[in-house]
């Protein structure tokens, strides 16, 4: 092709007959030069060309089934000296090829190093980009196998396989290995998930991941999580999958009860917490089986964080609440609740974290019982229940903050900005009921009445400053013994209201006031008559008249500390804003009043 390039060069001509047939020349010698010569220097200097030899291409390596079927139609296959660095884009014939190995083959031989899924994590990513290679995947993968049966025997292959190295992870930490092996199956798993949820699926409720039915609930919990499914549907797939784990026949173990690490409760509950409103559609469709929550989870926290957000005011109502929480209780009051201890997914920390729950609810405990369908009789029994136990009650304390937070911010506050006197009533006789039952506990155990002690005045604290969270009555939002002035705190001091590590103050307080409800009370007023003194709404010496004294004539100290602090409340009248003043003098009369002498004296 060189010569005859050079000889039409050569070629000259001055006939003008001969001037056409010279462009003629000219214009192939042209063609050669830049269109056929280049070709084939490219074809003859192509490596792919050097050291070929045929092969035979094995069937048990994944990134080989492109080519296995131009092998069967009788193709000769040669080395490849480029090592497949070269890469071309995926045809429907190719992404059919795939899916059709995927279902027939041995998924053993075909996924076993971490290049090749690695690779079927790229072609399916590849896939899953394009409508016509996810139907042409989907068609052939479907087709070959039989419906959700060939999704089925992949993803579980790809889960089964993740929870041994989970569980090795769980032993070292530091397993390098097992790191990215995991890695490498939730990228695939993430690949896959999104050509399954593109494709046609039958017998959909909507959109329902019916797979998630015919594999392991450890490898559905994992598919769950490349989802987008939306709180509801979330929710209800979670309920099926801890049901199905739940009630498997006597004999049958997951996959996850042989391994340590997650068990699929632990995934689900995860997922269901980060999706907002998810953990409370769970517990609302899981309410009549407590042990769906209860004895799934390998790890208490999982169990904690699902009922915490589930059962926040922020997300549910109080009759609904009721109807998750009460039978969550009921199964932990059971005589037979420790024998499940044996329980793959028990949940040992469960009555402390109980005492977390119900810390926004104590309310239902008390005054409004009859929201959760419980007597007066059930619900102080309940209670009872919760501060038998010292951890569930610390508990308990511990997240008296939330409780606190949500009466401030909805409850006490009617809608002309004033105090609401039923609320009011009901936070006292709640109070109440707490007292009475920690009194009872100190009788019952005189070895913890320090413990009860300090748990009563740790409610009082945390109880009192939601009083005046209403702008409207010139309080503070944020009202807490932390934030008051020293001398304010000092005059708490003073009447053995607040007094840290002087177990000789407390005494005092308990052996001058009688009644934690009336130390509420003198907490209240103290407190809210400082701040005021700290807003400059009142004069420095405002408190120099209170004295709540140690007793009246009868005997009964809470009787004629009310009475006390209801005259020093009287008597700020002339220097207060008719608000603050109706707000101080109710709190005053709600806490300390006749009434409270009455049931607390007799």
């Amino acid at each position: 092709m060189r010569r005859a390039v050079d000889e039409l060069g050569d070629r000259r001509c001055a006939d003008p007959l001969a001037l056409d047939a010279m462009r003629v020349a000219s214009a192939v010698r042209t063609g050669l030069q830049t269109e056929w010569l280049p070709l084939l220097d490219g074809i003859l200097g192509c490596v792919a060309l050097e050291q070929r030899s045929p092969v035979w291409l094995s069937s048990s390596d994944l990134r080989n089934v492109v080519l296995l079927h131009a092998q069967a139609a009788g193709w000769q296959i040669l080395t490849d000296p480029l090592n497949g660095s070269l890469s071309a884009p995926i045809t429907e014939a190719e992404a059919r090829a795939i899916a059709t190995a995927l279902a027939d083959e041995d998924l053993d031989d075909l996924l076993h190093s971490d290049a090749e899924i690695v690779w079927l994590t790229a072609a399916m990513t590849t896939i899953g980009t394009s409508p016509t290679l996810a139907t042409a995947f989907t068609d052939a993968f479907g087709g070959a196998f039989g419906g959700d049966a060939a999704w089925a025997a992949l993803l579980d292959h790809l889960g089964l396989e993740r929870a041994g190295w989970a569980d090795r992870l769980s032993r070292d930490p530091n397993d390098e290995r097992a790191t990215t092996r995991m890695r490498v199956l939730d990228q695939a798993m993430a690949a896959l998930a999104a050509i399954y949820a593109a494709g046609p699926h039958e017998g959909h409720r909507g959109w329902y991941p019916t797979v998630t039915q015919h594999i392991e609930p450890y490898t559905a919990a994992l598919l769950v999580g490349h989802l987008d499914l939306g709180r509801e549907m979330l929710a209800a797939v979670a309920h099926d999958l801890l049901r199905r784990w739940y009630d498997a026949p006597f004999g049958v173990l997951w996959v996850d009860q042989h391994y340590a690490g997650d068990n699929a409760a632990d995934l689900l509950f995860a997922l269901l917490v980060a999706e907002p409103g998810a953990p409370t559609a769970f517990l609302r469709r899981a309410a009549e089986r407590p042990e769906l929550v209860l004895l799934t989870a390998q790890y208490d926290h999982n169990v904690k964080a699902l009922l915490l957000a589930g059962t926040s005011p922020e997300h549910i109502d109080p009759a609904d609440a009721g109807r998750v929480i009460v039978p969550i209780i009921d199964a932990l009051r059971a005589p037979g609740w420790q024998y499940a201890a044996g329980h793959d997914g028990f949940t040992r920390t469960a009555p402390a974290i109980i005492g977390s729950v119900i810390a926004p609810w104590l309310l239902q405990f008390g005054p409004r019982a009859s929201q959760w369908q419980w007597t007066a009789d059930d619900a102080d029994d309940a209670l009872r229940w919760v501060i038998d136990d010292p951890a569930t009650a610390l508990a308990l304390v511990d997240a008296m903050q939330r409780w606190r937070n949500h009466i401030a911010s909805t409850e006490l506050i009617a809608d002309d900005g004033r105090i609401d006197e039923d609320a009011l009533h009901d936070l006292a006789e709640m109070v109440v009921q707490l007292e009475v039952a920690f009194r009872d506990e100190e009788v019952d155990d005189a070895a913890d009445a320090r413990f009860w002690s300090d748990l009563g005045f740790a409610v009082a604290e945390l109880v009192i400053p939601a009083l005046f969270a209403n702008p409207a009555a010139g309080l503070a939002a944020d009202l807490t013994v932390a934030a008051l002035s020293p001398a304010v705190q000092g005059a708490l001091q003073r009447f053995g209201v607040i007094a840290p590590g002087e177990d000789e103050a407390r005494q005092e307080a308990q052996r001058r006031f009688g009644s934690r409800l009336t130390d509420t009370a003198v907490i209240a007023v103290i407190a809210t008559v400082g701040h005021l003194i700290d807003s400059g709404l009142l004069p420095p010496d405002a408190l120099d008249g209170l004295d709540p004294g140690a007793g009246g004539p009868d005997g009964c100290s809470p009787a004629e500390t009310g009475r006390r602090l209801r005259d020093f409340v009287t008597g700020l009248e002339p220097k207060l804003d008719p608000l603050t003043y109706e707000s101080l003098l109710l709190v005053t009369d709600v806490f300390a009043g006749p009434a409270v002498g009455r049931i607390i004296c007799g």
